[in-house]
Protein backbone atom coordinates (compact mmCIF):
# COMPACT_ATOMS: atom_id res chain seq x y z
CA UNK A 1 0.00 0.00 0.00
CA UNK A 2 1.80 3.24 -1.54
CA UNK A 3 0.71 6.90 -1.20
CA UNK A 4 0.35 9.05 -4.00
CA UNK A 5 2.93 11.36 -2.35
CA UNK A 6 5.78 8.41 -2.59
CA UNK A 7 4.94 8.03 -6.34
CA UNK A 8 2.61 9.93 -8.29
CA UNK A 9 1.03 7.02 -10.94
CA UNK A 10 -1.44 7.87 -12.99
CA UNK A 11 -4.65 4.98 -13.28
CA UNK A 12 -4.24 5.02 -17.17
CA UNK A 13 -0.63 3.74 -16.50
CA UNK A 14 -1.41 0.46 -14.05
CA UNK A 15 -4.94 -0.52 -13.69
CA UNK A 16 -6.13 0.58 -10.39
CA UNK A 17 -7.98 2.93 -8.76
CA UNK A 18 -7.79 6.24 -6.22
CA UNK A 19 -9.16 5.42 -3.16
CA UNK A 20 -9.78 7.55 0.43
CA UNK A 21 -8.20 6.00 3.78
CA UNK A 22 -10.70 6.14 5.64
CA UNK A 23 -8.58 6.85 8.73
CA UNK A 24 -6.65 9.67 7.80
CA UNK A 25 -8.51 10.71 4.94
CA UNK A 26 -5.84 10.78 2.38
CA UNK A 27 -6.11 9.73 -0.74
CA UNK A 28 -3.53 6.64 -2.39
CA UNK A 29 -3.87 4.79 -5.57
CA UNK A 30 -4.66 0.45 -4.87
CA UNK A 31 -4.18 -2.21 -7.59
CA UNK A 32 -7.55 -4.13 -8.66
CA UNK A 33 -5.41 -7.30 -7.88
CA UNK A 34 -5.24 -5.98 -4.10
CA UNK A 35 -9.01 -4.63 -3.86
CA UNK A 36 -10.11 -8.14 -5.49
CA UNK A 37 -8.51 -10.13 -1.89
CA UNK A 38 -10.11 -7.47 0.10
CA UNK A 39 -6.50 -5.26 0.65
CA UNK A 40 -6.07 -1.63 -0.04
CA UNK A 41 -8.38 -0.24 2.15
CA UNK A 42 -5.66 1.56 3.90
CA UNK A 43 -3.10 4.08 3.08
CA UNK A 44 -0.03 2.73 5.45
CA UNK A 45 0.55 0.44 7.72
CA UNK A 46 0.29 2.75 11.08
CA UNK A 47 -3.85 3.24 9.44
CA UNK A 48 -4.11 -0.63 9.14
CA UNK A 49 -2.29 -0.65 12.79
CA UNK A 50 -4.98 1.70 14.44
CA UNK A 51 -7.80 0.63 13.32
CA UNK A 52 -7.14 -2.85 14.71
CA UNK A 53 -6.90 -1.03 17.79
CA UNK A 54 -10.87 -1.16 18.47
CA UNK A 55 -11.59 -4.69 16.82
CA UNK A 56 -11.38 -7.51 19.41
CA UNK A 57 -9.17 -10.57 19.01
CA UNK A 58 -11.61 -12.60 17.23
CA UNK A 59 -11.90 -10.06 14.65
CA UNK A 60 -8.29 -9.98 14.04
CA UNK A 61 -8.15 -13.79 13.61
CA UNK A 62 -10.62 -16.53 12.47
CA UNK A 63 -10.68 -18.68 15.55
CA UNK A 64 -13.15 -20.07 18.22
CA UNK A 65 -12.68 -20.06 22.08
CA UNK A 66 -11.82 -23.93 23.53
CA UNK A 67 -10.90 -25.67 26.70
CA UNK A 68 -7.61 -26.79 27.97
CA UNK A 69 -7.78 -30.67 28.28
CA UNK A 70 -5.52 -30.42 30.99
CA UNK A 71 -6.02 -27.46 33.03
CA UNK A 72 -9.80 -26.94 31.87
CA UNK A 73 -9.27 -22.85 31.16
CA UNK A 74 -10.60 -21.14 28.17
CA UNK A 75 -7.97 -20.26 25.32
CA UNK A 76 -8.18 -18.88 21.69
CA UNK A 77 -7.30 -21.28 18.95
CA UNK A 78 -7.48 -21.08 14.86
CA UNK A 79 -9.32 -22.81 12.68
CA UNK A 80 -6.71 -24.44 10.87
CA UNK A 81 -5.34 -25.62 13.44
CA UNK A 82 -8.56 -27.44 14.69
CA UNK A 83 -8.69 -29.07 11.31
CA UNK A 84 -5.45 -30.89 11.79
CA UNK A 85 -6.50 -32.20 15.02
CA UNK A 86 -4.21 -29.15 17.06
CA UNK A 87 -5.51 -26.66 19.37
CA UNK A 88 -6.45 -28.79 22.50
CA UNK A 89 -3.81 -27.17 24.77
CA UNK A 90 -3.45 -23.75 26.12
CA UNK A 91 0.39 -24.08 26.08
CA UNK A 92 3.97 -26.71 25.91
CA UNK A 93 3.47 -27.08 29.00
CA UNK A 94 0.27 -28.67 29.46
CA UNK A 95 0.99 -30.42 26.46
CA UNK A 96 3.93 -31.95 27.83
CA UNK A 97 2.83 -33.00 30.92
CA UNK A 98 0.11 -34.84 29.41
CA UNK A 99 2.00 -36.83 27.01
CA UNK A 100 4.44 -37.82 29.83
CA UNK A 101 0.82 -39.41 31.61
CA UNK A 102 -0.82 -41.06 28.71
CA UNK A 103 -0.23 -44.56 28.58
CA UNK A 104 1.97 -45.90 26.28
CA UNK A 105 0.81 -47.93 22.82
CA UNK A 106 1.63 -51.43 23.08
CA UNK A 107 3.59 -52.29 19.77
CA UNK A 108 3.75 -55.69 18.65
CA UNK A 109 7.25 -57.75 18.59
CA UNK A 110 8.69 -60.20 17.08
CA UNK A 111 10.60 -63.33 19.08
CA UNK A 112 13.60 -64.05 17.46
CA UNK A 113 17.08 -66.27 18.37
CA UNK A 114 19.93 -65.30 18.92
CA UNK A 115 23.07 -66.62 16.36
CA UNK A 116 26.12 -67.07 19.47
CA UNK A 117 24.07 -67.72 22.59
CA UNK A 118 21.04 -69.04 21.48
CA UNK A 119 18.66 -66.86 23.83
CA UNK A 120 15.26 -65.61 22.63
CA UNK A 121 15.30 -61.97 22.89
CA UNK A 122 11.94 -59.32 21.26
CA UNK A 123 12.72 -56.56 18.08
CA UNK A 124 10.36 -54.26 16.21
CA UNK A 125 9.19 -55.07 13.51
CA UNK A 126 10.77 -52.53 11.71
CA UNK A 127 14.01 -53.78 12.73
CA UNK A 128 13.44 -57.61 12.25
CA UNK A 129 15.72 -58.05 9.15
CA UNK A 130 18.63 -56.36 11.02
CA UNK A 131 19.14 -57.71 13.94
CA UNK A 132 20.71 -60.98 14.77
CA UNK A 133 22.32 -60.56 18.22
CA UNK A 134 20.86 -59.87 21.52
CA UNK A 135 23.79 -57.32 22.81
CA UNK A 136 26.79 -56.44 22.25
CA UNK A 137 28.89 -59.34 23.49
CA UNK A 138 27.64 -61.97 21.59
CA UNK A 139 28.08 -59.43 18.47
CA UNK A 140 32.16 -59.07 19.44
CA UNK A 141 32.27 -62.63 20.57
CA UNK A 142 34.84 -64.30 18.57
CA UNK A 143 34.02 -68.24 16.65
CA UNK A 144 35.72 -71.23 16.97
CA UNK A 145 37.04 -73.20 13.60
CA UNK A 146 39.60 -75.84 13.05
CA UNK A 147 43.15 -75.32 11.05
CA UNK A 148 43.56 -76.91 7.66
CA UNK A 149 46.57 -78.38 7.72
CA UNK A 150 47.51 -78.47 12.24
CA UNK A 151 43.74 -79.45 12.76
CA UNK A 152 43.81 -76.98 16.03
CA UNK A 153 41.01 -75.15 17.00
CA UNK A 154 41.69 -71.29 17.17
CA UNK A 155 39.33 -68.17 17.33
CA UNK A 156 38.34 -65.66 14.20
CA UNK A 157 36.17 -62.42 14.28
CA UNK A 158 32.90 -62.96 12.44
CA UNK A 159 33.75 -60.78 9.24
CA UNK A 160 36.63 -63.50 8.88
CA UNK A 161 34.75 -66.57 9.09
CA UNK A 162 34.83 -67.32 5.29
CA UNK A 163 38.12 -66.12 5.12
CA UNK A 164 40.53 -67.40 7.90
CA UNK A 165 42.01 -71.55 7.14
CA UNK A 166 45.29 -71.59 8.92
CA UNK A 167 45.96 -70.95 12.70
CA UNK A 168 48.97 -69.54 12.04
CA UNK A 169 51.16 -67.83 9.11
CA UNK A 170 53.27 -71.45 9.35
CA UNK A 171 50.87 -73.53 8.08
CA UNK A 172 49.62 -71.15 5.89
CA UNK A 173 52.81 -71.23 4.27
CA UNK A 174 53.16 -75.11 4.36
CA UNK A 175 50.01 -75.35 2.41
CA UNK A 176 51.59 -72.60 -0.25
CA UNK A 177 54.60 -74.67 -0.86
CA UNK A 178 52.57 -78.17 -1.38
CA UNK A 179 50.52 -76.05 -4.21
CA UNK A 180 51.31 -76.45 -7.44
CA UNK A 181 50.82 -74.26 -10.18
CA UNK A 182 48.48 -74.45 -13.35
CA UNK A 183 51.10 -73.30 -16.10
CA UNK A 184 53.91 -76.47 -14.04
CA UNK A 185 54.69 -78.51 -17.21
CA UNK A 186 53.15 -76.22 -19.77
CA UNK A 187 53.70 -73.93 -22.24
CA UNK A 188 51.90 -70.99 -21.82
CA UNK A 189 50.37 -69.94 -25.55
CA UNK A 190 51.29 -67.23 -27.52
CA UNK A 191 53.38 -65.63 -25.00
CA UNK A 192 56.76 -63.26 -25.97
CA UNK A 193 58.51 -62.35 -23.47
CA UNK A 194 60.61 -59.45 -23.95
CA UNK A 195 65.06 -59.11 -24.06
CA UNK A 196 65.35 -57.63 -20.46
CA UNK A 197 63.27 -60.88 -19.17
CA UNK A 198 65.15 -63.47 -21.47
CA UNK A 199 67.17 -65.10 -18.70
CA UNK A 200 70.76 -67.02 -19.11
CA UNK A 201 71.94 -67.96 -22.82
CA UNK A 202 68.68 -66.42 -24.41
CA UNK A 203 69.54 -62.75 -23.46
CA UNK A 204 71.46 -60.28 -26.19
CA UNK A 205 73.72 -59.66 -23.86
CA UNK A 206 74.96 -62.89 -22.64
CA UNK A 207 78.87 -63.26 -22.66
CA UNK A 208 79.40 -66.82 -20.83
CA UNK A 209 78.15 -66.06 -17.31
CA UNK A 210 81.36 -63.84 -16.38
CA UNK A 211 79.72 -61.54 -14.09
CA UNK A 212 78.64 -64.84 -11.81
CA UNK A 213 82.14 -65.30 -11.39
CA UNK A 214 83.25 -61.67 -10.98
CA UNK A 215 80.62 -61.41 -8.26
CA UNK A 216 82.53 -64.90 -6.16
CA UNK A 217 85.69 -63.61 -6.03
CA UNK A 218 84.62 -60.22 -4.73
CA UNK A 219 82.91 -62.06 -1.88
CA UNK A 220 85.72 -64.62 -1.75
CA UNK A 221 88.50 -64.46 1.39
CA UNK A 222 91.28 -63.65 -0.86
CA UNK A 223 90.09 -60.94 -2.05
CA UNK A 224 89.16 -59.56 1.13
CA UNK A 225 92.95 -60.09 2.61
CA UNK A 226 94.40 -58.11 -0.23
CA UNK A 227 91.66 -55.26 0.54
CA UNK A 228 93.01 -55.24 4.23
CA UNK A 229 96.78 -55.38 3.05
CA UNK A 230 96.06 -52.47 0.61
CA UNK A 231 94.52 -50.36 3.18
CA UNK A 232 97.66 -51.13 6.04
CA UNK A 233 99.75 -50.22 3.40
CA UNK A 234 98.38 -46.63 2.23
CA UNK A 235 96.11 -45.37 5.01
CA UNK A 236 95.08 -42.52 3.38
CA UNK A 237 93.72 -41.57 -0.48
CA UNK A 238 96.84 -41.48 -2.71
CA UNK A 239 95.70 -37.78 -4.95
CA UNK A 240 94.02 -35.83 -1.91
CA UNK A 241 95.16 -37.83 1.37
CA UNK A 242 91.68 -37.19 2.80
CA UNK A 243 90.50 -40.33 5.63
CA UNK A 244 87.33 -40.31 4.93
CA UNK A 245 85.07 -43.01 2.52
CA UNK A 246 88.27 -45.05 1.94
CA UNK A 247 87.38 -47.48 -1.13
CA UNK A 248 89.99 -49.58 -2.45
CA UNK A 249 90.49 -49.41 -6.66
CA UNK A 250 92.49 -51.35 -9.04
CA UNK A 251 94.87 -49.76 -11.47
CA UNK A 252 94.31 -52.43 -14.48
CA UNK A 253 90.67 -53.21 -14.42
CA UNK A 254 89.51 -55.73 -12.49
CA UNK A 255 87.77 -57.31 -15.01
CA UNK A 256 89.51 -57.31 -18.52
CA UNK A 257 93.23 -58.38 -16.43
CA UNK A 258 92.35 -60.99 -14.27
CA UNK A 259 95.78 -62.09 -13.64
CA UNK A 260 96.16 -59.09 -11.54
CA UNK A 261 93.09 -59.47 -9.26
CA UNK A 262 95.10 -60.00 -6.07
CA UNK A 263 98.18 -57.98 -6.81
CA UNK A 264 99.19 -55.71 -4.05
CA UNK A 265 100.77 -53.33 -6.45
CA UNK A 266 97.61 -52.93 -8.65
CA UNK A 267 95.66 -51.72 -5.85
CA UNK A 268 95.54 -48.07 -4.26
CA UNK A 269 93.46 -46.22 -2.03
CA UNK A 270 91.26 -43.40 -3.09
CA UNK A 271 88.56 -40.99 -1.38
CA UNK A 272 85.26 -41.61 -3.12
CA UNK A 273 85.21 -38.37 -4.61
CA UNK A 274 88.63 -39.21 -6.57
CA UNK A 275 87.40 -43.04 -7.38
CA UNK A 276 84.27 -41.89 -8.75
CA UNK A 277 86.65 -39.29 -11.64
CA UNK A 278 89.03 -42.00 -12.38
CA UNK A 279 88.18 -43.62 -16.18
CA UNK A 280 87.94 -46.97 -14.84
CA UNK A 281 85.39 -46.63 -12.54
CA UNK A 282 82.11 -48.55 -13.08
CA UNK A 283 80.68 -51.25 -15.73
CA UNK A 284 82.12 -49.33 -18.92
CA UNK A 285 85.78 -47.22 -19.60
CA UNK A 286 85.42 -43.65 -20.31
CA UNK A 287 87.75 -43.14 -22.35
CA UNK A 288 89.68 -45.34 -25.32
CA UNK A 289 93.37 -46.56 -24.15
CA UNK A 290 92.94 -45.82 -20.37
CA UNK A 291 95.19 -49.11 -19.99
CA UNK A 292 98.51 -47.16 -21.19
CA UNK A 293 101.30 -46.55 -18.76
CA UNK A 294 101.17 -42.90 -19.01
CA UNK A 295 97.56 -42.90 -17.42
CA UNK A 296 98.23 -45.18 -14.33
CA UNK A 297 99.37 -43.33 -11.40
Amino acid sequence: MRTLKQREISPSKKKGENRNCPVCGNRFYAMRCEIKKNKGKYCSKKCFNISLKGRSHQMQMKGENQKCLFYGKEFYARRCDIKKGKGKYCSRECFGINRKNRPRQNVLKITKICETCGNDFHVKPSKSLKRRFCSMKCFGAKIKKICIICQKEFEVQRNQDKIAKYCSRKCHAIEQKSRIGYWAGKKRPNLKLPQHWKPGKDHPYWKGGKYRLDKKTRHSYEYAEWRKIVIERDKKCVICGSYEKLQVDHIKSFRSFPELRFDINNGRVLCFNCHRKTPSYGFFPKKEGFYDKKQIV
